[in-house]
């Protein structure tokens, strides 16, 4: 029976390897920096455009917009109210959630549609607060909800006649509209995103090495 005499390592193929391996580890981190300095350079422009001045006209417009936004949370309080009314906090009720207390009747119905018809039924004079939800001070948020086409449209009638303008300082700074800066920041994330997954492969990759991942991104 013919025995095989194994054979030696070939050391030298060996080092060439794990040099090959070293080197491989040191460009991928090497890659990873100039990723991380291209993310930083990114999100340096997005702050950038966070910190935008927008156009007088998209001001005007924003304004508009404000009013729009807002109307959305005084439809919230407004549905609050309403229910307040549907089931009224009368005596010894007034500590019940409003959805516990029972619905307003017919009594109670003509009894509030008389003149200070309200303390017939409560003992706080109470009164249905549909317009101004707080008591204790009025809200722009209601007029924005009831009367905000109205206010809009005197806006952007009268905008151009108040003789508003940007500061001196700012005519020279970029102007852009908020669309623009919305799309813009949107394809700055975007790339970003792209670029963090191209890291995290890259660290995967080291680690099956058996190498460091050098820095965090």
């Amino acid at each position: 029976m013919t025995t095989t005499t194994p054979s030696a390592p070939d050391f030298k193929a060996i080092e060439t390897a794990a040099a090959q391996v070293k080197q491989a580890v040191a460009d991928m981190n090497a890659e990873r920096g100039r990723i991380k300095q291209e993310i930083e350079t990114l999100n340096a422009r997005k702050q950038q455009l966070q910190g935008s001045v927008v156009t007088l006209a998209d001001f005007r417009q924003f304004l508009c917009d404000y009013i729009d936004a807002k109307r959305q949370i005084f439809r919230q309080q407004l549905r609050k109210q309403i229910e307040g009314v549907m089931h009224p906090a009368r005596p010894g009720t007034d500590v019940l959630p409003s959805a516990l207390r029972p619905l307003l009747n017919f009594s109670e119905m003509e009894t509030l549609l008389q003149e200070g018809g309200e303390r017939g039924i409560y003992d706080h004079g109470w009164i249905a607060q549909l317009v101004t939800p707080h008591k204790r001070y009025i809200s722009d948020l209601s007029f924005y909800f009831y009367f905000g086409e109205q206010i809009k449209q005197v806006i952007q009638q009268e905008f151009d006649s108040l003789d508003i303008s940007l500061p001196a300082k700012y005519a020279a700074a970029e102007q852009l509209d908020r669309a623009m800066i919305r799309g813009m920041i949107q394809e700055i994330e975007q790339q970003i995103a792209g670029l963090q997954i191209q890291a995290a492969q890259l660290a995967s990759k080291i680690n099956q090495l058996g190498g460091t991942v050098k820095g965090t991104i």
